[in-house]
């Protein structure tokens, strides 16, 4: 351009334009990319509809328009930038926010390129109406700055992993927990976070939670400075730009765990002090009895009677609470010898049996499995499961016990059919103290303690212990150990 966009008239057609420049007016019309010309002068030669609909107005209007004559494109810059590619012939794109004369808010992707034609020079530009997008990628960093905020004023650790365990993200919760930068953190795998020892004993469940489960466990890390952290985590998978990751959350338990060691402390002194009290009131009751024959004072033997069940339910009692200290201190010793599983289950039921009138018993035996483990804490467990299986069969009626062998372990399944647990509390029933029906109509009294015992003798067996249940209709307890 030899003095600038706009002055002098143009006198070619727009015909001759298309001739010159080799554009076929089929493309150009057609063409929901926007087409303009303009020559060097200013004058616009050539417009399809898609341009003027686009800039808010009629193609006869662009035709009619210079172009040092849009207001809109002067406050964009693009004027300038029109006269910067005519003096310098080369191509410039640029993306600008106009406001149309219908009011419309537009965001357009323009290329402005100089074309030579019979030695006049035309400025050739593409309009492309980006408005959608520019309105999705605001949308994102909105939900972005949204999300970023939540995260980091989130108190608990937040952190997110990928398929391959390598963490992705970690809020400044999560740093502060464990110490740690949010870089550090982003170069660490979720392994890197546990001791070595306690990811032997107790995996970390990545694949679980990406395939879709939910997870709560309490595990140690380590923090930044070396100590180990008692933490509360949380996870469960999600879907991320097409790929599975785990979310998860920490939580600092410190002052819980202290907390939880004082009460133990003191339920394990109670304990200890409970028994020579009741061992006492036991003795005497049975004085009692010898002194006064049955049958001679009716009332005398309804008081011994009462005082015999109560001093014996508090002894199992004071039991349960120093089973649960020998639990949380590692207390807790195996005195192991080869079992015949088969053998330990048909002595329990038949003690069982002997204890009830309301409920029948019936055992299946399909294998006589051998163990190594400790006949007296198993028979512990069993004892506990038939015993959960009377209490919460109120109306009576069949208690099937089953033991086989599946898959290299011995399987024993306690299967009743009565209450059942509700099914939110199914995953809480072998937490200590907790009583999935405490403060109902059903509640029939214990400590919570005895499915938490049987939990931890399992495992010290290297075995497993889970429950199904459906409220309403009962539920069956499954224990599998493993064969010698």
């Amino acid at each position: 351009m030899k003095a600038g966009v706009g002055g002098s008239d143009d006198n070619s057609s727009t015909a001759e334009l298309h001739e010159a420049l080799e554009l076929p007016r089929t493309l150009i019309a057609t063409s929901s990319v926007g087409i303009a010309v303009y020559h060097e002068s200013g004058r616009c030669v050539l417009a399809n509809e898609s341009a003027a609909r686009m800039l808010g107005g009629t193609r006869e209007q662009m035709l009619a328009q210079n172009f040092n004559q849009i207001p809109s494109w002067k406050y964009a810059g693009i004027y300038e930038l029109a006269l910067r590619v005519l003096a310098t012939g080369q191509p410039e794109r640029i993306e600008f926010h106009i406001f149309t004369t219908f009011g419309r808010d537009v965001w357009l992707d323009c290329w402005f390129a100089v074309l030579e034609s019979q030695e006049e020079r035309h400025l050739f530009a593409t309009l492309v109406d980006i408005t959608d997008r520019v309105r999705l990628e605001s949308a994102l960093r909105a939900s972005e700055r949204r999300y970023r905020t939540v995260l980091e004023q989130a108190t608990d650790g937040l952190m997110m992993a990928d398929e391959d365990g390598r963490l992705v993200e970690a809020n400044q919760a999560a740093c502060k927990l464990l110490g740690r930068s949010r870089d550090t953190l982003l170069s660490m795998r979720v392994s890197d976070l546990f001791p070595k020892e306690d990811l032997a004993a107790h995996p970390l469940r990545l694949n679980e939670v990406l395939g879709g489960a939910t997870i709560q466990v309490e595990r140690r890390a380590i923090h930044g400075e070396g100590q180990l952290v008692p933490m509360e985590i949380g996870a469960t998978g999600i879907d991320l730009e097409g790929k599975r990751h785990a979310v998860a959350s920490l939580r600092d338990i410190s002052e819980r765990r202290k907390l939880e060691t004082m009460r133990d402390e003191f339920l394990s002194v109670a304990a200890h002090e409970l028994r020579t009290p009741i061992t006492v009131i036991k003795t005497y009751v049975q004085l009692l009895e010898r002194l006064v024959p049955s049958g001679q004072d009716p009332v005398m033997d309804r008081a011994c009677r009462a005082l015999g069940r109560q001093a014996a339910r508090m002894a199992r009692l004071v039991q349960d609470l120093l089973e649960v200290s020998r639990v949380q201190v590692g207390r807790m010793q195996l005195k192991r010898e080869l079992i015949d599983l088969a053998a330990l289950v048909s002595r329990v039921v038949d003690a069982m049996q002997a204890l009830t009138a309301t409920h029948e018993l019936g055992v299946e035996l399909t294998a006589e499995p051998a163990i190594d483990g400790d006949p007296e804490r198993l028979e512990q467990v069993v004892m506990n499961l038939i015993d959960n299986a009377i209490r919460y069969s109120p109306d009576g009626g069949l208690i099937r016990i089953r033991l086989g062998m599946h898959e290299g372990e011995a399987h024993l399944q306690v299967q009743d059919f009565g209450l059942g647990i509700p099914e939110g509390m199914r995953e809480r029933v072998f937490e200590r103290f907790f009583r999935a029906h405490a403060g109902t109509r059903s509640n029939y009294g214990g400590m919570g303690v005895g499915l938490f015992v049987c939990r931890s003798i399992v495992e010290l067996h290297g075995g497993r212990i889970w429950v199904e249940s459906k409220e309403g209709e009962g539920s069956t307890f499954h224990v599998a150990l493993p064969l010698c």
